[in-house]
C-alpha cells in the first residue's frame, strides 16, 4: 500500500517491513525482509506497477533484512548497497552483535557495494550506529526509513529490545543525531506501522 506519494510499503513483508520508492531514478527498494519471500514481494511490487527493481538499499545486514537480497538482485539484475562501515561488519564477525556471527550465515549472499555519498538516487543516507556497527537510515520526500533504529507500536516510538541491540548507548545517540538532522512527517520502521510525527518522541524503553 502507499503511505505518502511515490512510497509504497509491501504489505506481505509485515514483521520486517520492505518499502519501496519510485522517483526520476527508477525503482528503489528499502529492506528485503526474511528468507523465502522473494517471490511474493516480487509479486506485490509487480501488481502494484512497481517494476523493475532499480536498486536496493540496506539499512543493515541483520536477516530479517537482507533475506531476498540474492534473489531479488538476481531478479531484477540490480546493485545491492550497504554501508561501509556495515561492511566492515560483514567481513569481521567481531564488529557484529554477537562477535562471531557471519550475517549471512545460511542464506545466499548478494554482490554487496557501499555507499560513496550522503546520498543516492535521490534519498538520503543518514548513518545511525548502534543497532549493528554501521546501521544507516534512509530520508526520502518527508519519510524517514528508520530499519530497525526504532519501531512502533499502537502509535508509541519505542527503542528495540536490548536484546536486539548492539551498543545500547551509541543507538540512543544516534536516536538523537537523526531527529537533530532529519526533516521528516512520516515515521517508516521496519517493524510496526508507519507513524505520522515528525520528532523521534521515545515513548517506551527510554535511556535517562
Amino acid at each position: 500500500m502507499f503511505v505518502k506519494p511515490n512510497i509504497y510499503k509491501v504489505t506481505c513483508t509485515d514483521g520486517s517491513y520492505v518499502y519501496a520508492i519510485r522517483n526520476e531514478h527508477g525503482i528503489t527498494l528499502i529492506d528485503t525482509h526474511f528468507p523465502g519471500k522473494g517471490e511474493e514481494i516480487a509479486a506485490e511490487l509487480k501488481a502494484a506497477g512497481l517494476e523493475p527493481v532499480d536498486r536496493i538499499l540496506l539499512t543493515h545486514s541483520d536477516m530479517d533484512h537482507t533475506g531476498n537480497a540474492a534473489y531479488l538482485q538476481k531478479l531484477y539484475d540490480c546493485p545491492v548497497y550497504l554501508s561501509a562501515r556495515e561492511m566492515e561488519a560483514v567481513q569481521d564477525p567481531a564488529k557484529s552483535k554477537s562477535g562471531k556471527d557471519d550475517p549471512f550465515s545460511g542464506i545466499e549472499r548478494p554482490k554487496l557495494s557501499v555507499f560513496d555519498s550522503d546520498d543516492i538516487a535521490g534519498i538520503t543516507v543518514i548513518p545511525a550506529y548502534g543497532h549493528t556497527w554501521g546501521h544507516v537510515c534512509f530520508l526520502f520526500n518527508g519519510a524517514l526509513f528508520a530499519g530497525d533504529l526504532l519501531c512502533t507500536e499502537d502509535g508509541i516510538i519505542k527503542e528495540m529490545e536490548l536484546r536486539y541491540i548492539r551498543d545500547r548507548e551509541e543507538s540512543w545517540r544516534a536516536i538523537k543525531s537523526v531527529d537533530a538532522v532529519a526533516t521528516f512527517d512520516l515515521l517508516c520502521p521496519s517493524h510496526g506501522e508507519p507513524l505520522s510525527c515528525s520528532k523521534l518522541e521515545v515513548g517506551e524503553w527510554r535511556q535517562s
